[in-house]
């Protein structure tokens, strides 16, 4: 994937992204968007049950259960 001076391509949408902070932030889900692949080839994931029972753990200690 490559970073043009406009335009981020990102699952094969075009996303705007102006120069100055725009750029900045654009970079930066870039980054996040690559972090986060790598953490899926590490095996650093967690599964849609694991997710559920982290939630539901969650919602007993705050009282809304």
């Amino acid at each position: 994937m490559r970073l043009s001076n406009y335009y981020t391509t990102f699952c094969g949408q075009k996303a705007y992204c102006r120069f100055g902070e725009g750029k900045t932030r654009g970079l930066y889900f870039k980054q996040q968007v690559e972090e986060g692949l790598q953490d899926v080839k590490e095996g650093r994931v967690y599964s849609h049950e694991q997710i559920k029972n982290m939630v539901l753990q969650w919602r007993k200690l705050s009282g809304r259960i």
